[in-house]
């Protein structure tokens, strides 16, 4: 019985990569559940340093160089100690008027 091939993660560009338009912060929101959906894919864990430090170079693959540039430098992302939710909140931060949290709220 033949085995099926491993699957592995897109390379940057492909169609199937996660995309994030910087000029439309709130394409974020998309971007870091399709990634999401890849790790999960994937069974990529979430456990210890290893495995944050995996993500979050996963995290900076995809996106414009110059995103990728301003991603790296965050201390989120070079802090071992820092987890992969950091990380996100870290560039979270960076994009005034989008938040993580996407409830909506009707006041």
């Amino acid at each position: 019985m033949a085995q099926a091939a491993k699957q592995t993660m897109p390379v940057r560009g492909e169609k199937t990569c996660p995309k994030f338009d910087e000029a439309d912060p709130t394409s974020l929101h998309r971007y870091f559940d399709d990634l999401e959906a890849l790790f999960v894919r994937h069974s990529m864990p979430d456990a210890d340093q290893d495995d944050w430090k995996v993500r979050k170079e996963l995290a900076v693959r995809y996106p414009p160089a110059a995103v990728e540039y301003g991603w790296k430098s965050l201390p989120e992302f070079t802090e071992v100690t820092k987890n992969y939710t950091d990380f996100q909140d870290a560039v979270y931060a960076l994009y005034p008027g989008v938040t993580k949290d996407r409830d909506i709220s009707t006041t």
